[in-house]
């Protein structure tokens, strides 16, 4: 499998890292500040609160509930945050995750079981968007068309991409936490002549 990144340095995959970072925090935090939008009288104020929904009729009391004419411009914040889920936090923490597993790639041996894997669970990363991607879809005809039989299969899809998102990230961090630990032990080792 190709590293793409194999010219990049480790400060230039740490930098890519933390841009990534910030910018995903970035636009959860847009996601959050568009919420508190939300008319005062609606129950639910979380525009990805359909990612979790599994059953049709809670689906439909949602969205019955934005589009309730007491609830008027309701409809318009869970629109809003859907659209910047989609433009912006997709793509940034999905290709966080991608960096971040190249980047345990590159400080791994060439060629080792270990910089082959972590360069396939970089390209979950990508997947994990796609799955996202999915799941938006789901929310949007939920939203847009009141297509709620579709409620347990995004609920699916947005289980497996945490899962998947999660995992990856979580196997990255860790390579290049031991990789970080060997890195000082071998300093210290070669600053005190061993």
């Amino acid at each position: 499998m190709p590293h793409y990144f194999e010219s990049w340095s480790s400060l230039r995959f740490g930098a890519a890292s933390l841009v990534l970072l910030a910018a995903a925090l970035l636009a959860g935090s847009l996601i959050k500040f568009s919420d508190k939008s939300f008319p005062p009288m609606v129950k639910t104020r979380n525009s990805s609160a359909l990612e979790w929904v599994t059953k049709q009729k809670e689906a439909s009391d949602i969205v019955m509930e934005w589009k309730s004419k007491d609830n008027q411009g309701a409809m318009l914040v869970a629109y809003r945050g859907l659209l910047i889920d989609t433009v912006l936090f997709i793509p940034l923490y999905s290709t966080l995750i991608a960096v971040v597993c190249f980047w345990a790639a590159h400080v791994s041996a060439t060629g080792s079981v270990i910089q082959k894997t972590m360069l396939v669970l970089a390209w979950c990363g990508w997947i994990a968007g796609a799955l996202d991607l999915v799941e938006n879809a789901g929310i949007f005809v939920q939203e847009c068309f009141r297509w709620h039989a579709v409620a347990l299969p995004t609920a699916m899809v947005a289980w497996t991409k945490w899962r998947l998102a999660i995992g990856v990230s979580l196997v990255a961090v860790v390579r290049l936490l031991v990789a970080a630990v060997y890195f000082v032990v071998a300093l210290l080792l070669r600053k005190n002549g061993v």
